[in-house]
């Protein structure tokens, strides 16, 4: 069998003036995530589940208020970070006096050296829940709930990520903006109805923008495990199946050795990332089990979550380091990943086109034309009549136009093969006749 396949670290990174040679990009994102500080991530987990001397997160609480104050904080002492803002909302289900409280995303943003770019986004929720405590409906605003898996770790994550991709030091160009958010009022509670409400607005408000975002990941629990298991799970809906496969390329690439579930990836609502598909924006949730209520072999269920028993000594600082590292490749990756050329668009095709191989039939290669109208993530496999990959022949990000790759049946056996192009969430597959 043929098997082929191209290495995910040899995208087309964009500098100031030049493409930059692949290795050296690759070179510089292994630089930062071996920077990656597991006592840091902690450290931050620590102060978030006793935020202002508070061991609570819930929303409504002064525990919640000196979270926001506390990242907002570690943001503006990035000297890299281009800007920090704190987008402000009302939950107007909310009880009375709550429904005119102001509540916060906190935005920290890598300004994108090329203006007509898209946008990353990296996210997780600030707020916490204890609705698995006894006593939670009636004394939500005094109980204890520290929330460091949930979602502490996945907020010291996004702080990690922007600490190192800001870095100047680290030689880290973004040609994409990139936004670090902790997304408030993620949980529901006894006060208000509904959730997702902050990054529900920031979604919102893109669309309404016209921006383009080319990948939202949202952290939310991705430090559990004790079965000490380097276990995590991907969620993505169909329009962001590419961007999962990225990740689980990424985590081949860099070797870390992480145990990641495969395509089709789970689905799931549970977390900030559902805000985005509701947009029609590509969006993964990054998960320690999917959902983390289930166990498998891999992975206990989660029996502290949503609880005062959440606190930082259930977790698993590898873990959490690990998925930080992964995070960071594959969005790292994506953020220096050209999306748009303003003096190419002259030459942008205006539709998803694959094109029947020529020659065809075939022997022993035939080339293969596609194009595409925006630049993103793409894939081109070859599948035989029963449906089994035989190779992969592009899994890369791609300008938008005109491509061309061959493929080379040496080794396999006369017959019909299939050939599939997905590009931004599209796909096309057509038939090619191989003949010895």
């Amino acid at each position: 069998m043929l098997i082929r396949k191209v290495p995910l670290f040899l995208l087309s990174f964009l500098s100031l003036a030049e493409i930059l040679p692949a290795q050296v990009q690759f070179n510089i994102i292994q630089r930062m995530m071996d920077s990656v500080s597991a006592e840091r991530v902690m450290s931050h987990v620590d102060q978030l589940q006793r935020a202002g001397g508070h061991w609570s997160r819930a929303n409504f609480t002064p525990g919640l208020d000196s979270a926001v104050m506390y990242v907002q904080r570690a943001f503006n002492s990035m000297p890299g970070i281009s800007s920090v803002r704190l987008d402000t909302f009302f939950v107007l289900s909310a009880q009375s006096p709550f429904n005119t409280r102001p509540m916060f995303n906190v935005v920290a943003t890598i300004q994108g050296m090329n203006p007509s770019g898209g946008k990353i986004v990296i996210g997780a929720h600030i707020d916490a829940c204890g609705n698995r405590s006894p006593g939670w409906d009636q004394q939500w605003d005094s109980m204890r709930v520290p929330g460091a898996d949930d979602n502490a770790s996945g907020v010291a994550a996004v702080l990690e990520l922007a600490h190192l991709m800001s870095n100047t030091a680290m030689g880290f160009n973004a040609v994409n903006t990139i936004d670090f958010v902790a997304f408030g009022f993620e949980e529901t509670g006894p006060a208000y109805t509904g959730f997702l409400y902050g990054s529900g607005q920031y979604a919102l408000r893109a669309k309404t923008n016209g921006e383009n975002i080319i990948g939202m990941a949202s952290l939310d629990m991705i430090g559990f495990n004790d079965l000490n298991n380097m276990y995590l799970n991907i969620a993505a809906d169909d329009r962001s199946r590419w961007l999962g496969e990225h990740i689980v390329a990424m985590n081949n690439s860099f070797h870390l050795g992480i145990t990641l579930n495969a395509p089709p990836f789970a689905y799931g609502r549970w977390s900030d990332h559902a805000s985005f598909w509701d947009q029609q924006f590509t969006a993964v949730c990054l998960i320690e089990c999917a959902p983390p209520w289930t166990g498998n072999p891999y992975y206990n269920a989660n029996p502290f979550y949503h609880s005062s028993s959440d606190t930082l000594g259930t977790l698993n600082p590898q873990l959490l380091k690990k998925g930080t590292q992964l995070t960071l490749a594959s969005f790292a990756s994506l953020g220096s990943s050209a999306s748009s050329i303003a003096t190419q668009r002259k030459n942008i095709p205006n539709e998803f086109v694959l094109e029947q191989n020529y020659p065809n039939p075939f022997n022993p290669s035939t080339e293969i034309c596609f194009r595409i109208p925006v630049s993103g993530f793409t894939l081109l496999n070859v599948f035989d009549a029963l449906g089994r990959e035989v190779t992969v022949l592009v899994h890369e990000a791609k300008q938008a136009g005109r491509h061309t790759v061959r493929f080379d049946g040496n080794g396999l056996p006369s017959g019909i093969y299939l050939y599939r192009l997905t590009n931004g969430g599209r796909l096309i597959t057509k038939k090619m006749i191989l003949l010895k």
